[in-house]
């Protein structure tokens, strides 16, 4: 299991583009393109294939994965 940072709420944005556990209407993940969030995956392979389709929901709490997950 990956280790993940603490939960930041939505009003703060993360400070690198990749892939975050959000909590939408339970745990998934979503890409972050430095602008605004990708769709809601139940992984992070899904999650980059959805990066480029925006999600309606932008104010989502989040934290990172505390290594690269497409290295893991």
């Amino acid at each position: 299991m990956a280790k993940k940072t603490a939960w930041f709420p939505g009003d703060v944005r993360p400070v690198r583009v990749g892939v975050y556990e959000t909590d939408d209407t339970g745990p998934c993940f979503q890409f972050w393109n430095g602008n605004e969030w990708g769709q809601c995956a139940i992984n992070v392979a899904t999650a980059i294939r959805l990066r480029k389709h925006r999600s309606v929901f932008q104010s989502l709490s989040w934290r990172g994965l505390a290594q690269n997950p497409e290295a893991a």
